[in-house]
């Protein structure tokens, strides 16, 4: 899996995450959740697991509840174009 090559990525001033694909005109936005969620699992190699163990323990929130969230997002950013199989 790697990230689409004219993506581009911010993260504004309120925390939410920006995806810009301008191969396909599209504009993404996503919540501070999202954007804790994507530093972790880059830093973790795209490691669910291991990225949602980390996070939970600094949201202190059950890891596999944040597992559940983090494939949801990864899913939903697949659909949408940020990644290229």
């Amino acid at each position: 899996m790697k990230l689409t090559a004219d993506l581009v990525i911010s993260v504004i001033d309120n925390g939410s995450l920006i995806f810009i694909l301008p191969s396909k005109s599209t504009f993404l936005v996503y919540d501070s959740e999202a954007t804790g969620m994507w530093v972790v699992l880059r830093e973790q190699g795209w490691n669910i697991v291991e990225a949602a163990t980390k996070l939970s323990a600094i949201w202190d929130v059950e890891p596999e509840l944040l597992h559940a969230r983090m494939v949801n997002f990864i899913a939903d950013l697949l659909g949408k174009g940020v990644f290229s199989c």
